[in-house]
């Protein structure tokens, strides 16, 4: 049985004011995405930070890794080679 959250599960026992930072507030969007595509996901804060925030991340920034090396093949500082079945590389133009 699950049961509501209380002071004990607190990392570290620190308590932060969520509205007072801005990273913190970062974080809790990035969860909340998450529990929006996994409504059924559950884990410590362990395995939030390690799983849930690396796979929101990574996912969220696919696009700007895209757009920032196509916009360092278009300066011809990063060289883009596309493979047999339509896969990119990347790799320096020197």
């Amino acid at each position: 049985m699950v049961t509501p959250a209380h002071s004990a599960c607190r990392y570290g026992g620190s308590v932060l004011k969520p509205d007072s930072n801005e990273e913190i507030l970062e974080i809790a969007r990035e969860i909340e995405d998450y529990l929006m595509r996994y409504p059924e996901a559950m884990d410590s804060v362990e395995g939030i930070t390690k799983w849930w925030l690396a796979r929101q991340r990574y996912e969220n920034s696919l696009g700007k890794v895209q757009a920032a090396l196509d916009h360092l093949v278009s300066q011809k500082r990063v060289e883009k080679r596309q493979l047999t079945g339509g896969k990119c590389m990347y790799s320096s133009s020197t």
